[in-house]
C-alpha cells in the first residue's frame, strides 16, 4: 500500500516521469553509439596505422 501511494504521488507531481526517463534507454543515442563503433571498427580493419596513431595527443 505503501508503494502504491508514493507511486501515486510521484506520478501526480511529474517525478516519477523524470526520475523513469532518466533510467530509459535513449534509441536514437543507442544507434549513433552503435553506428560509430561499427564505422571505428571499419576504419581499424581499412587504416591500421592509422588506428594505432593517436590524433589526440597535444604534444605532437
Amino acid at each position: 500500500m505503501v508503494d502504491n501511494t508514493i507511486g501515486y504521488v510521484l506520478d501526480q507531481s511529474g517525478i516519477g516521469e523524470k526520475i523513469r526517463s532518466k533510467f530509459e534507454r535513449d534509441p536514437i543515442k543507442d544507434a549513433f553509439q552503435s553506428a560509430l563503433q561499427e564505422t571505428l571498427a571499419q576504419f581499424e580493419k581499412q587504416y591500421p596505422q592509422l588506428a594505432v596513431e593517436d590524433f589526440f595527443n597535444p604534444s605532437t
